[in-house]
């Protein structure tokens, strides 16, 4: 026999005990594929659970921002119609004096003519004011609504980027596991 020194990998080799469990080695190792296959497929249902989340939240501020604009527009037309309802008082306590002065004097009927007029524009703008009160309110009730939708979208998106990552931490841990295994197998044999 060779000496030790001058011994070559042929006679490791040979002195190499044979793998006795390389079924369970490649059980393992499809085990710990399988789990990276998977850790691979939730990490990009994370990712795109984020874009969603992302858009749900770009709708939120879009649908917040139009709100706003609608209360600033049922803001506008209370204060018209505020005014327009002044006006029409004026214009009727006017009419009532106006009333009461043509009895006194012939000359006053032009005037009371006039007022009557007036009185008329000014309950038509009060009608108008009434209306565009009415859209107003129509469309911030709108904007309410879809206020609410993108926060029950942006809620259900949360909720599905949180179950995904609980998804993936158990995956990353069978994963460890798994390789654990693989590990523990490969240095006992």
């Amino acid at each position: 026999r060779d000496s030790v020194a001058s011994r070559g990998l042929g006679d490791v080799y040979k002195r190499q005990k044979p793998l006795e469990n390389n079924e369970e080695i490649n059980t393992k190792n499809e085990e710990l594929t399988k789990a990276s296959e998977e850790v691979e497929k939730l990490q990009k249902e994370v990712e795109e659970a984020q874009k969603d989340l992302s858009k749900a939240e770009e709708n939120l501020i879009d649908k917040e921002d139009k709100k706003k604009q609608r209360d600033e527009e049922v803001e506008k037309a209370t204060i018209n119609y505020a005014k327009a309802s002044d006006e029409k008082e004026k214009a009727y306590q006017n009419l009532e004096t106006a009333v009461e002065e043509q009895t006194n004097a012939s000359d006053e009927f032009i005037k009371l003519s006039e007022l009557k007029d007036k009185n008329e524009l000014a309950e038509k703008e009060l009608e108008k004011a009434k209306k565009d009160l009415e859209i107003a309110k129509d469309d911030q009730d709108k904007a309410d609504k879809e206020v609410k939708e993108a926060i029950s979208s942006k809620e259900a998106q949360e909720a599905k980027v949180s179950k995904v990552k609980n998804a993936l931490e158990k995956a990353k841990a069978e994963e460890k596991q798994a390789q654990e295994d693989l590990n523990t197998v490969s240095y006992t044999h």
